[in-house]
């Protein structure tokens, strides 16, 4: 975040448990307790929001990881954008460990480059706390799509385990009925490998990621990220 002037925040809700926060504390990285009135991210963003000074607002979630390029393509994004534009969306891509160590990204039709709104400019637009979506309402018309080189990373299936995800199918199922079966190649790759079609993270964002993590062992990045945040393996 440096080399944009720019400064990360944590924001945790209240039903964050003991277990998280004691992991965080360990790892001496700072955080704001926000209420949730949801039991899903969504519910977060318009206060997250609130809590903001600047005209715009990058928002990533704890199993996501942008690449410093991507930051430094989003810097640069901003001083450019028309008042007209309320929003950009950056690709996202599935990473997976194979037994070895290798790291793989899906291209899976159905993931395709799954672009997700994230950079707002957050007094502009409606916040919507429903459940996966971008948790505001979204005009295509003033929405920029960056180019799929600047993706952010998506760790769910690395630091989430198998059963972990089950949950949140059924959690996905119970607010937006047939979601459990809808997105199940999604969240459950171990089930349907050959159809997501992996090819190999690139040797510099995974140098990048592990820059990020302080750490020069770019095989323990992973690991690291679980223990830092106390995720299940």
């Amino acid at each position: 975040m440096d080399k944009i002037n720019c400064k990360a925040k944590l924001y945790l809700d209240d039903r964050t448990d003991a277990q998280e926060i004691e992991a965080l504390n360990a790892a001496e990285i700072d955080f704001t307790f926000l209420n949730n009135d949801h039991d899903f991210v969504e519910g977060l963003y318009g206060k997250v929001a609130a809590n903001t000074s600047n005209e715009w607002l990058l928002i990533l979630t704890s199993d996501e990881i942008p690449t410093t390029e991507m930051l430094i393509a989003t810097a640069e994004l901003i001083d450019g954008l028309s008042k007209d534009v309320n929003c950009a969306a950056f690709a996202r891509r599935w990473v997976y460990r194979e037994p070895g160590g290798d790291l793989k990204h899906s291209t899976a039709p159905f993931i395709g480059d799954d672009y997700q709104p994230r950079l707002i400019r957050h007094k502009d637009v409606f916040f919507r706390p429903i459940v996966h979506t971008g948790g505001f309402d979204i005009d295509p018309q003033r929405q920029k799509m960056i180019p799929r080189e600047f993706p952010v990373y998506h760790f769910d299936w690395l630091v989430h385990s198998k059963s972990l995800r089950q949950r949140k199918l059924a959690f996905y199922d119970r607010i937006l009925p047939g979601a459990a079966q809808s997105f199940a190649k999604w969240y459950l790759p171990e089930n349907c490998l050959q159809e997501h079609a992996m090819q190999s993270v690139s040797e510099k964002d995974v140098i990048d990621f592990s820059n990020t993590l302080d750490t020069e062992d770019h095989g323990a990045w992973v690991d690291k990220l679980a223990i830092k945040y106390n995720y299940p393996r």
